[in-house]
């Protein structure tokens, strides 16, 4: 099976590799698709790994320039990553991805996947060092992505625990802790969105396990609800980074696979 991935980051934001870079990968593992989806502009983080005003505008000219170029050889969208905390919304872009990365408290921006220290400095600061109540913020943010941002996929549902290899900081097994997961996917699964299988915190060396938790998956499974393989790539030799994995999670699971962006819009329109 050919592979195409939506969630691509590049020297744009903060990706090892340039769009002609990527692309020219991407045709090398014959994906028929490859979109790209650079982190939105952040006000409140000017200097951060997320795209400026002004980068952005050429990011789009830039993917129209080749769009046109590639035409004969592969399909290439224009797609943005759009934070949570992001006041500016997206206009202009061919799809998009609704991600939380940060938390705010007392006028604080907390980064929720930066580094295992400042996750550990947010729970003990803000949340009397308690992950429940930390996984609570969280997901209380994810269950309004869909009701806030115009998008069509939703980004890493779980990505809390992206420093929590084996159970590192806390119980992921636990019934307080899977309750609080469940109840936001149950929520976020009434909105026509599609939902990440995501390889990005393996390739990056942080997990070895692909989000979201199996138990999660389950639900998807049993709710009928759309996923599309994402390897959150952040330079073009992970591209479709353990695809093959996610086939067998998607089999395993029962889970309804969107293959392409006719899919992922089709079911976000319908």
């Amino acid at each position: 099976m050919n592979y195409s991935n939506y969630h691509t980051h590049s020297t744009y934001c903060d990706g090892k590799n340039t769009l002609r870079e990527i692309v020219e990968s991407a045709i090398n593992l014959s994906c028929p698709e490859i979109g790209f989806s650079g982190h939105s502009h952040m006000e409140f983080q000017p200097k951060s790994f997320a795209m400026t005003l002004e980068k952005t505008e050429e990011y789009k000219n830039e993917i129209k320039a080749l769009k046109a170029e590639y035409s004969d050889k592969i399909r290439i969208y224009c797609g943005i990553e759009q934070e949570f905390m992001s006041q500016k919304l997206p206009e202009g872009f061919d799809y998009c991805i609704g991600s939380v990365h940060y938390l705010e408290n007392d006028g604080e921006f907390c980064g929720i996947d930066l580094s295992p220290e400042e996750q550990l400095y947010t729970v003990k600061k803000y949340y009397n060092n308690d992950f429940l109540s930390y996984a609570k913020a969280y997901y209380e943010l994810v269950k309004q992505v869909p009701k806030t941002i115009p998008c069509q996929i939703l980004g890493h549902f779980d990505l809390i625990t992206k420093f929590n290899e084996k159970h590192k900081f806390f119980d992921e097994d636990s019934k307080e802790y899977q309750s609080i997961a469940l109840e936001a996917l149950e929520e976020v699964c009434q909105s026509k969105i599609v939902l990440e299988l995501n390889s990005g915190a393996i390739s990056r060396n942080w997990k070895t396990e692909i989000y979201p938790a199996p138990f999660i998956l389950k639900r998807l499974g049993e709710l009928h609800q759309p996923v599309v393989f994402s390897a959150d790539s952040h330079s073009a030799d992970t591209l479709i980074f353990k695809f093959e994995k996610m086939s067998e999670l998607a089999k395993e699971y029962k889970l309804t696979v969107c293959e392409n962006m006719d899919d992922i819009q089709s079911y976000a329109n319908s």
